[in-house]
């Protein structure tokens, strides 16, 4: 589930950090971000697809893009992270696009992580899946070979 997203200079949104819950009711006046807020996430959609420039020229540009246009906000920046259902980090995506001289824009910096602890501990539940079915010891001793040796 996504936990909290970060958004700044996305058309009408100059900065938000938005922490979200199971069930999100978006209110405010005409011309407050609503349907800018919504349209963050086709964003998203066009940069895990590859699709940016395509995204960018159909909605007329870095100008119509960018928070005021490209004179005043030289990037666009994003973040997401997700949680379990447990609350614990799972998994984040972080993005920088910036404008060019032809009302485009450019991925600047992109970097995605996940949390080691929970995939260890996937690890270990899929070893202990494993030894528990087999009944056998061996499995256990390459689960802790492999953490052994891997640090």
């Amino acid at each position: 589930m996504i936990h909290t997203i970060k958004i700044e200079n996305f058309k009408s949104i100059r900065k938000v950090d938005i922490k979200l819950n199971p069930i999100n009711i978006l209110i405010g006046a005409n011309g407050a971000g609503k349907s800018n807020f919504i349209g963050f996430f086709k964003l998203l959609n066009q940069l895990y697809l590859q699709g940016l420039q395509s995204y960018v020229s159909q909605n007329g540009g870095a100008d119509n893009l960018l928070y005021f246009g490209r004179k005043r906000s030289p990037f666009l920046s994003g973040s997401v992270v997700f949680h379990n259902d447990k609350q614990e980090l799972t998994n984040k995506y972080n993005f920088t696009l910036k404008s060019d001289t032809k009302n485009s824009l450019f991925l600047e910096q992109e970097k995605s992580g996940y949390n080691p602890v929970m995939v260890g501990r996937n690890i270990f539940r899929l070893f202990y899946l494993l030894a528990t079915k087999y009944k056998s010891d061996r499995i256990w001793l390459t689960y802790l070979y492999r953490v052994c040796s891997s640090k």
